[in-house]
């Protein structure tokens, strides 16, 4: 949608024409009626492309992998606000996980930047004839828990927007998920009678009463959220955004996995070089791969500044990426899914 961020330009220059037809027509009274009825005429057509342009916007934002990697590594995820919802409002308990995945990520973010804070970044160890300056810090176990606490929050979020449409509906809730599939023909098949000779899942027959009684479910699963992972990476989208909590969510089911770290950046370290030589000072580098070689018998004279970053680790399609940002991302992508479901079904 070009003209603005948020795609609402194209309106407003035939509101603007609504309100000069306005003007005009206070000078011009014996047209006053006609012109009323025209520019009511006009403004029901605007105020209906601007709510389809605000719907196409939240249930298709994308966000291109750029923008994740603009966020640090390091970066510091704030506290997240209490859910400001009605104590009957229906899709309440998702608002209240969604809050707690956030109290997670931000419980994750102070206890790394504590950690980084009081922990020695760099050490030398003998490499050949030398010494070779390296980064030796881990991940504390606790925040690898927090972090897949955080994306467990998130997946319960998504699994309470359908059970709370089964509750309203009057249908069991507990065996109504949240629907992902590994592609769209999948997803399509979720909603077809089982071929001949074959039954149902019992899950997926829940899922299809539960549609039956929401016909603009189907509607919004297959053509706005598509919860199945996308072949382009070079956005995510919606609905492949949702699909990578629940990939990770699955893949901590199974087996621990700890997070890696990666020192992003050193301000400033200072060797004492073991020649005699004197001392060196390597100022704002990237320590990237085995680090820098001294001679044998140099030290440390200090613990560099630093930043350092949390990513997640091999075994779920969020492998390699950093922890913060994707965080960040990705609560605010179920807090649109929940707008959304907000706007169709809690009228």
């Amino acid at each position: 949608m070009a003209g603005s961020a948020f795609g609402l330009a194209p309106p407003f220059p035939t509101i603007r024409r609504f309100f000069a037809c306005a003007s005009d027509s206070f000078f011009f009274g014996g047209v006053l009626s006609i012109r009323l009825r025209t520019l009511s005429s006009i403004l029901r057509s605007e105020l209906e492309t601007i709510s389809k342009h605000l719907y196409e916007l939240l249930s298709s934002t994308s966000l291109s992998t750029s923008e994740v990697r603009r966020i640090p590594a390091s970066a510091i995820i704030g506290p997240p606000s209490p859910p400001q919802t009605k104590q009957d409002s229906l899709f309440r308990d998702s608002h209240l996980k969604l809050y707690w995945a956030g109290c997670h990520a931000h419980d994750l973010s102070k206890s790394w930047a504590s950690y980084v804070k009081n922990s020695d970044l760099m050490t030398l160890v003998p490499k050949g004839d030398g010494v070779l300056l390296i980064s030796d810090i881990g991940v504390p176990v606790e925040n690898s828990m927090m972090a897949a606490d955080a994306i467990h929050a998130l997946r319960s979020s998504l699994d309470f927007l359908m059970s709370a449409l089964a509750r309203k509906a009057g249908i069991g809730d507990k065996r109504v998920l949240f629907p992902f599939t590994q592609s769209e023909e999948e997803l399509a098949k979720t909603f077809e009678p089982p071929a001949p000779g074959k039954k149902l899942l019992r899950r997926t027959k829940e899922f299809q009463r539960l549609c039956r009684h929401y016909p603009q479910l189907k509607t919004l699963l297959i053509e706005r959220i598509k919860p199945y992972p996308q072949s382009d990476f070079a956005k995510l989208g919606l609905g492949h955004a949702l699909y990578l909590i629940s990939n990770a969510d699955n893949a901590d089911k199974h087996r621990f996995a700890a997070l890696s770290v990666q020192i992003t950046r050193v301000d400033e370290v200072i060797i004492e070089l073991g020649n005699g030589a004197g001392d060196v000072s390597i100022k704002g580098f990237d320590l990237i791969g085995s680090g820098f070689r001294f001679p044998a018998g140099s030290k440390l004279k200090s613990q560099p500044k630093f930043s350092a970053g949390m990513f997640f680790p091999e075994g779920s399609m969020l492998a390699n990426k950093p922890v913060a940002g994707t965080l960040i991302q990705l609560i605010e992508f179920v807090r649109q899914t929940i707008t959304i479901f907000e706007q169709i079904f809690d009228t």
